[in-house]
Parts: structure tokens; sequence; C-alpha cells
């Protein structure tokens, strides 16, 4: 069997995009050596950075790189000269191809909730329903996404298949004491902290966090904030300037990946409370470095975090305020929640994905998807 992969997001693109292609490449190296593979990158991508190969994969650089012109007209020629068997790409498919097609559908959040988006995102997203109904089978992330995708495209829920991702098991080794005073003195952090970790827009909800944050008991505290601007971020402004407690309010914008660990576990408390997600990496994360979570009761996470973290209703300042109270209020609830944590972590498997993911690119070759 060969096997193309649309890896134009392994070094640069949309984070959970980018951690998703990385991960299935690098764990298909490692699990698969009877099949072949061929890494389509970017045109000026550094083959030789590729994290993990092996001798039955070839890497392969392309142009173009915007997505639609890369994915409808390059990749079918490419297909049918390299002989493919199966064509594996992200939340866009050929409207015709040589290959049986497989697409992961990270989510439609665009579709659930377009108020979350700008006109031209929505319009780039729009061929999202062509690829969940032309190909051969869909991949998407939870259980929750897949049920949304059947009904909103109309689509029989056997040809979704849900697969939770894995996580970076750096997140599970404790950093030392030099590196954590390393990190804590370039960042500036606080002694004690309420951690939150992702893009900062709309969706994530960050201003009704800021707004139960400021009325918490415990006044010492800070909130520190690690993530880019997204789009939709004016309405944070008005909060924080409200806010009694801006001045316990730490910025730090885009943090290395590298360095996220370390941050993890310094904090005592993670919260994150966005309105929709699709997976929700960082309660996971924050989960196997054995800080405990506090996040949202809706759409995917429960699937995530099941009863090792506090969960509330994100559009309810009280109640993410209480869940705050409580758990900074209780040194054993931390405890536990920390402990489960770990467990429930260390269940989620990029290698356990990467077979799934190899199972359904033997059923799309031989036609019994």
């Amino acid at each position: 069997m060969r096997i193309g992969i649309d890896a134009k997001w392994y070094f640069k693109g949309p984070a959970g995009p980018r951690t998703y292609v990385r991960n299935i490449v690098n764990w298909l190296a490692r699990i698969d050596d009877e099949n072949e593979y061929i890494i389509y990158l970017n045109k000026n991508d550094d083959p030789s950075a590729v994290e993990y190969s092996a001798p039955n994969f070839v890497t392969r650089c392309l142009s173009p790189s915007q997505s639609w012109l890369r994915v409808m007209l390059k990749l079918p020629i490419v297909a049918k000269c390299d002989k493919l068997d199966v064509l594996y790409t992200q939340n866009l498919c050929p409207l015709l191809s040589a290959a049986g097609t497989v697409v992961m559908i990270h989510d439609i959040i665009f579709e659930t909730h377009p108020e979350f988006f700008t006109p031209l995102e929505r319009a780039f997203f729009r061929p999202v329903a062509l690829a969940a109904r032309r190909s051969a089978k869909v991949l998407t992330v939870s259980n929750y996404c897949k049920g949304v995708i059947a009904d909103r495209y109309s689509i029989d829920p056997g040809k979704v298949v849900a697969m939770l991702h894995g996580w970076d098991r750096v997140f599970s080794e404790s950093e030392d004491e030099e590196r954590l005073r390393s990190i804590s003195e370039e960042y500036g952090l606080p002694e004690r902290f309420i951690l939150y970790v992702g893009r900062i827009n709309i969706r994530k909800n960050l201003g009704r966090l800021i707004e139960a944050f400021s009325g918490i008991e415990d006044r010492d505290i800070k909130l520190v904030i690690v993530g880019a601007r997204d789009w939709k971020t004016s309405n944070l402004a008005p909060v924080i300037e409200a806010s009694d407690a801006r001045d316990r309010l730490v910025f730090l914008g885009y943090v290395p990946d590298a360095d996220l660990p370390a941050i993890y576990q310094l904090a005592t408390v993670f919260a994150y409370v966005p309105l929709v997600e699709g997976f929700g990496l960082p309660p996971l994360e924050s989960m196997g470095v054995g800080t405990p979570v506090i996040t949202s009761n809706t759409s995917s996470i429960p699937e995530v975090v099941g009863d090792c973290a506090l969960k509330v209703n994100p559009t309810s300042v009280k109640e993410i305020r209480a869940a705050l109270d409580r758990l900074l209020g209780s040194q054993n609830l931390q405890d536990e929640l920390a402990r489960k944590g770990i467990e429930r972590a260390s269940s989620f498997s990029w290698e356990h994905t990467a077979r799934q993911t190899l199972d359904v690119f033997r059923k799309v070759a031989s036609g019994t998807a």
C-alpha cells in the first residue's frame, strides 16, 4: 500500500493541525515498516528536519502551499503520478482522485458558531462540507465532533471515525528545580498563579474568566495568560479596564512550546473555559504535569478530562468563580485532581491514534471502508 500525506503544516501552520500532522507522521514512521509513505511538505521546507523518518518514508516538497489550490489542483495530479492507494489530507480533499481519500476534519465550529470567525475564514472553510461528503472516510478528534459533522453534513455516522488526540510526553516529565527556577525568572512568573494557555479570542471566553478571577477570595494569587492575540479581542479591553484585579493579570503573549511544560508545572491551578472546543489539548497537557484543572462542561471537553477536573458552565461567571475558590481553598482537592489527571493523561496515546489511522487507511485501500 502506498500512502500520501499532505503535511504542509508539519513545520508551520495553525497550532492544532501542526501538532496533529507532526505526531501522526512521526508515529506512523515508528509503527509501520510495511507500507510506503510519501510525505508532501511545502516548497521551502527542509526534509532533513522531519523529526522521525524511516526507509519506507519519502519526503517531497510541493508548491503551492495555499490549501485550496494545493489540495484541489496539485494533489490529484500527484496522487495519480505517484500511484497512491490512499491520500490523507486535513480539512479539504480533492473532488476527484485516483487514490482513496481520507480527510481529517478537526471540528466544524465555523458552521455551528459562525460568530467566532471572520467572513474570510468562513469562506475558506466552505469546501469542508464537500470534503466530508466526497471522501471515502472522515476522521475527527472527538465523539462530539463526529456527531456534529454527521448531522450538519447529512452523512452516515459510520463514515466518520472519532479518534482522540494523543499528547506529547514532555508534559509528563517533571522539570528539575534549576529549569523551573530559570523559566520562572525568564518570564517573571509570580510565586502562585492561575494559568491559562491558548489563543486569545472570543471563543476562548477569557472575558468571563477574568471577571470570575477578579472576585475570588484569594487576593494574593495572579492570573497568567499565555497565548497570541487573534482577531476579536477588543471585547477583553473593557473587562480588563473594569476589573479591580487588573494589576494581578500577567499577559505573556506567545511562548515557545519547549517552555510550556515548566510553566504548566509552576502553576497552582490551570483554568480553561472555552465556549466550544473540538478537542481541547491544553487541559490534557496540564493534567499530564499534575496541575489541577478547571474547565468547561460543554462540547468535547468532558471526553478529554473525564472526572479528573472541575467542570463548569462556561457562560456562568458565578460557577467559574466558585470553582476557583473551591480548588484554591483545598489542598486535598488539588492533590486528588493532580493524581487523577496524571493517570488519565497517560491513557491518551499518539501511538494508539496512529494505529487507528493506519487501520482506516487499510480499509480504504481495500475498499472495505
